[in-house]
């Protein structure tokens, strides 16, 4: 009986474990904090401007597998709306810096995947056939990003996401209903994050 009892306990506590390392990733898919410094310990964070590293674009052609092109300009406009994003979610619980610097935790995203549930604007001008009557919701490929946090130059963690719902389902007709998502989605996992580490 006392076996079985030590038994049970270690199966309690190892989901309890479980559980709190679920809940300490904030949702990302990949997380690296060094340990170095806790972030919950930050009281400014600074939120540099958004990154873009996506592959959309130069090899696309209708029906196949390649990233839907997207605008510089589009792409440059929705990094700001993630950046956007990450601000209101953080300004809650934490002051916000201009600038980085020593005892504030510096936030750096890179977007490196963004893909659109409908034609866009490039898709439209590299194909001028397409008829705007056709542009019915199509799969995108989600949104993927890396965010590092450092303080000072430092590198003190590195999260990472590959955002991919099937929203054709969803009754909207908006180009970016799955980018936004991601970005709502990581603004709140980043501030979880943060508070729980």
């Amino acid at each position: 009986m006392k076996q079985f009892q030590t038994l049970l306990a270690a199966v309690a506590a190892a989901t309890v474990l479980a559980t709190g390392a679920a809940l300490a990733s904030g949702g990302f898919d990949e997380v690296s904090l060094s340990g170095a410094k806790k972030l919950s310990e930050f009281k400014v964070v600074h939120v540099a401007p958004v990154q873009l590293a996506l592959g959309n674009g130069g090899d696309y052609r209708r029906g196949g597998d390649s990233a839907r092109p997207v605008d510089d300009t589009v792409a440059q406009i929705k990094a700001v709306d993630f950046q956007r994003e990450m601000l209101e979610a953080l300004y809650k619980g934490k002051g916000l810096s201009k600038t980085p610097g020593p005892g504030i935790l510096t936030i750096s995203a890179t977007i490196t995947k963004m893909e659109p549930n409908g034609r866009t604007e490039e898709e439209y001008k590299r194909s001028p056939s397409l008829s705007p009557m056709s542009s019915a919701r199509v799969d995108g490929d989600g949104a993927a990003v890396r965010i590092e946090f450092s303080e000072d130059g430092v590198v003190i963690g590195v999260v990472s996401d590959d955002f991919n719902r099937n929203n054709r389902n969803r009754p909207s007709d908006k180009v970016w209903d799955e980018v936004d998502e991601a970005f709502e989605t990581w603004a709140a996992a980043l501030a979880d994050l943060i508070s729980a580490n």
